[in-house]
């Protein structure tokens, strides 16, 4: 009677065991190992009598009296082996979150210190003030053309490419259309005669700069270099705005 009520007690701790922690047992390794504990726990009513019998009637010896125990070493291992390896995933997944964390910081600051050089070489309202000067007035000052081509030279330079993918596509397609409208100043924009500082498209084709005026092939060839100006500036205003918010949003924040 002892035996049959300290048997179901250990069926009731198991029971209890298991109910709490079931949650926890994913790792097969740790259900074959509780398996086999519960089975040396567990002992069936007809082997439990017949047990009794061999010892009490015959004087039968029982060859393992202990497997309750054998089986409660066993739960004990297998959990103790679930949580150990639950322990080593959890502090794999900190390290690793750690380590892309730290990745993520110097990719940032390696990227915010690229920005901040660029940033002094063209700077927002700077642009701004150069788009506008080129959209009214099909002119720009000397001094800012060479900013625009520092600024587009200093990007063709690998060590100054961003590592965010997505900033450093926005940068590649500015630097496309800013190198459009470089090549077009080179092309069209010379040096006003009466102020050196000044470049302007096509200056033999424009009205201000010919009192006697000029003829209609040259006024539909001036007509055509402003209409292409408009359109390299209105790509190149678009990428310029995309890629400072791509930067406030990424690097600014």
């Amino acid at each position: 009677m002892k035996k049959n009520l300290k048997i179901m007690d250990n069926k009731k701790s198991i029971k209890t065991i298991l109910s709490f922690l079931f949650p926890k047992y994913y790792n097969k390794i740790t259900w074959f190992v509780i398996s086999a504990g519960v089975a040396l726990m567990v002992t069936s009513i007809y082997e439990i009598v017949l047990l009794e019998i061999l010892k009490l009637e015959y004087k039968i010896p029982v060859i393992d009296d202990y497997e309750h125990i054998y089986g409660l070493a066993l739960i004990v291992f297998g959990l103790s082996y679930n949580c150990l390896i639950n322990y080593f995933e959890y502090r794999l997944k900190i390290i690793s979150n750690e380590s892309i964390q730290i990745q993520l910081t110097q990719v940032k600051n390696h990227d915010q210190s690229i920005f901040e050089a660029s940033d002094k070489i063209l700077d927002e309202s700077q642009a701004k003030f150069i788009f506008r000067k080129l959209g009214s007035g099909n002119e720009l000052f000397y001094e800012d053309s060479h900013i625009l081509r520092k600024y587009n030279q200093y990007f063709e330079l690998i060590s100054n490419h961003f590592i965010d993918s997505e900033i450093n596509e926005s940068n590649n397609l500015l630097q496309i259309e800013l190198k459009k409208l470089i090549d077009f100043i080179g092309k069209r924009f010379f040096v006003n005669k009466s102020n050196n500082e000044l470049l302007q498209m096509t200056p033999e084709f424009n009205w201000d700069n010919n009192p006697g005026g000029i003829s209609k092939e040259e006024e539909l060839i001036y007509c055509a270099y402003e209409k292409e100006l408009s359109q390299l500036l209105d790509k190149l205003e678009y990428a310029f705005d995309a890629f400072r918010k791509i930067v406030k949003l990424k690097l600014l924040k």
